[in-house]
């Protein structure tokens, strides 16, 4: 049986899933079409991608690496910032409070 424990640690795993496809996609972009930005966006740019990807420094690897190197950086990365956001799914469990995770008993309708 699944909790809402369960469920709210997959929902965080997903949106760590997420961010990092959309954190390394935004990366390239940016690295390949240089676009026409101020000094201090790129920085504010780059302040929050560590700070939501956190494992995205990895992706400095990804500079010489071969094709498949490439891929398996990336896959690391998007399964490490997904353990980090399960693990901050985890920590919300646990303080929330415990009424709240109670299973909800249908036979009293």
């Amino acid at each position: 049986m699944i909790t809402k424990q369960m469920k709210i640690i997959c929902v965080f795993c997903t949106c760590g899933c997420i961010v990092a496809i959309v954190v390394m996609g935004y990366a390239y972009w940016l690295s390949e079409k240089q676009p026409h930005i101020t000094l201090q966006t790129r920085y504010l740019m780059e302040k929050l991608i560590l700070m939501f990807c956190p494992p995205s420094i990895g992706l400095m690897a990804t500079d010489n690496a071969t094709r498949g190197g490439t891929i398996a950086i990336m896959l690391i990365v998007v399964l490490l910032n997904s353990a980090i956001y399960g693990l901050f799914g985890t920590l919300i469990t646990l303080i929330l409070p415990r009424r709240w995770m109670k299973p909800r008993n249908e036979d009293t309708a």
